[in-house]
């Protein structure tokens, strides 16, 4: 028989079943979220590094010398200074989804 006892005991199980599964699903929709949003990023980097590579540089006039690309270094926050050490996946995700480029 149902005694005020076990309606509360069943309602307090329930609550606590629900309020666990609520939180494993949130953490496991925010990790699919994280992972989404970490391929857009490396996506866009991509996308990126096609269209700086496409891009001409302008001509130059015969007075100058033309300048080698080996005898000036890249700045170090640049997307050039990435390509020439490597592409690595740290370079596109940072701390809170947030990129540095």
């Amino acid at each position: 028989m149902n005694t005020i006892r076990s309606v509360w005991y069943g309602w307090g199980v329930l609550i606590v079943a629900g309020g666990g599964a609520y939180y494993f699903a949130k953490k496991s929709i925010n990790a699919d979220r994280a992972e989404r949003a970490a391929d857009r990023q490396r996506k866009a980097y991509l996308q990126r590094l096609e269209n700086d590579a496409h891009i001409t540089s302008p001509k130059s006039s015969s007075s100058r010398p033309k300048q080698s690309n080996t005898s000036q270094a890249p700045a170090t926050g640049s997307i050039a200074a990435t390509v020439a050490n490597g592409w690595r996946k740290g370079d596109v995700e940072g701390s809170g989804g947030e990129s540095e480029y």
